[in-house]
């Protein structure tokens, strides 16, 4: 789920260790297109709030400077130096792409989104008690509808792996 991913970015020991495992047994690695999203929408607002601790401690920085005197430094501007927006762009493009090609994306059918709508208002698992969940069971029941999609080579259906961080 996201709280994974969101743990190990591409490139990291972890990511390359469930590659490797996925390889190896067979396994494909498949997260469901609500996990994109949720994954894409968190490291966009990672990189915001990293953009404004900057634009915090540039302050604190030029104030201190200042009452030490030094006010004569010729400081980019953050906008012009980083250009955040562009650049947080086209970070999120790329690692989309590294997730689009590290795993396939599941769409999320129909019925399985009502499915999930319908356990969070009923407070079913994987819901919570309070009826929140609904995404997460959306997610939990698309790979479970998806798991029949992995064959091995007796045509036998594959046992399906769902790595997530919540209980």
């Amino acid at each position: 789920d996201s709280n994974q991913l969101l743990g190990m970015p591409p490139g990291s020991p972890s990511w390359i260790l469930l590659r490797v495992v996925g390889e190896r047994t067979g396994h494909s690695l498949a997260m469901s297109e609500i996990t994109l999203w949720e994954v894409l929408s968190n490291v966009r607002r990672r990189f915001a709030e990293d953009v404004a601790a900057l634009n915090r401690s540039r302050d604190k920085l030029v104030g201190r400077l200042a009452s030490y005197a030094v006010t004569e430094i010729d400081w980019p501007d953050n906008d012009t130096y980083l250009a955040p927006e562009n650049r947080i762009d086209e970070a999120i493009r790329r690692y989309e792409n590294q997730l689009r090609q590290g795993f396939r994306i599941l769409q999320t059918p129909g019925p399985v989104a009502i499915e999930a709508l319908r356990r969070e208002a009923l407070r079913l698992p994987p819901c919570a008690e309070n009826g929140r969940g609904g995404r997460d069971s959306a997610i939990w029941l698309t790979a479970a509808s998806a798991a029949s999609d992995d064959i091995d080579p007796q045509n036998q259906p594959m046992p399906l792996l769902f790595v997530s961080n919540d209980s």
